[in-house]
């Protein structure tokens, strides 16, 4: 049986279903994991090599939500990655997230001057994974399958995906009122990556290269103790943003692409 192949009501409940059962497992999973790197202190997690890390932090996500993706295609890689949005080419969205997060690279180069002792497997590691990773989950995953397959309302799946993905970087904050401040930009930032995956058609490198090369500038040019990052350091994230907004917009209307799911 393929669940693409099943008549349109049914289909919509099966793949609303198999998202939302991988997105309580996966939390279940989180939780869990969070209470064991509590027991055994975050700085033994750390001191683990990169791949090791990856494979405890990152490898029960990626099967919970491989195996859904699996059931959700057939287990086809053509379908599965046309589900994602990996097969749209990503030369031009390359060029574009470049383009768009100039300000920061430049702006914050400036300002905050190049971090010293810098290890290139360890920001590789940090931000392309992150980038890849975040964005297959909550944007390709989640948000764009719900939508595009499932036919739920753009807005309702995009804060929802964007809501967990807040919460995820919550372990960031100092205090309360760093939780709020964090939980409200990540939000709206998870709001932005969504709009712009579906204005560049469903192409998810846009987004992974955004979120990505956004990223690299705080480990390249570091400043404060996380995300919230200084009044100077908004302004060029500013910047990139409504530049990114800009080129997308102008991408959708250029191209002339329809606003409906698929």
């Amino acid at each position: 049986m393929k669940i693409l192949e099943l008549p349109d009501q049914k289909k919509r409940f099966i793949i609303s279903a198999i998202v939302l059962l991988a997105v309580a497992l996966e939390r279940t999973e989180v939780f869990m994991a969070n209470r064991v790197i509590a027991q055994v202190g975050q700085t033994s997690i750390d001191a683990l090599p990169n791949w090791e890390k990856l494979l405890i932090l990152a490898g029960p996500p990626l099967l919970i939500y491989g195996l859904a993706l699996g059931l959700l295609s057939s287990f086809s890689r053509e379908v599965a990655t046309d589900m994602l949005g990996l097969n749209k080419g990503l030369g031009l969205p390359l060029l574009a997230a470049v383009i768009a997060t100039l300000p920061m690279f430049i702006g914050c180069g400036i300002v905050n001057g190049l971090a010293e002792n810098l290890h290139v497997k360890q920001i590789l590691f940090n931000n392309v994974y992150a980038g890849f990773n975040e964005e297959l989950i909550y944007r390709a995953f989640i948000t764009g399958i719900l939508v595009r397959y499932a036919r739920w309302n753009f807005l309702v799946a995009a804060v929802l995906s964007c809501f967990i993905w807040a919460w995820e970087h919550l372990y960031q904050a100092g205090n309360i009122s760093e939780q709020v401040m964090i939980l409200l930009f990540m939000t709206g930032s998870g709001l932005g990556l969504s709009a712009g995956y579906k204005f560049w058609n469903w192409n998810i490198w846009f987004v992974i290269f955004m979120h990505t090369l956004m990223n690299m500038t705080g480990s390249l040019f570091p400043e404060g103790h996380n995300l919230l990052m200084s009044w100077t350091g908004n302004v060029f994230r500013g910047i990139t943003i409504l530049l990114a907004v800009f080129i997308s917009v102008y991408y959708w209307r250029k191209k002339g692409i329809k606003t409906t799911a698929n």
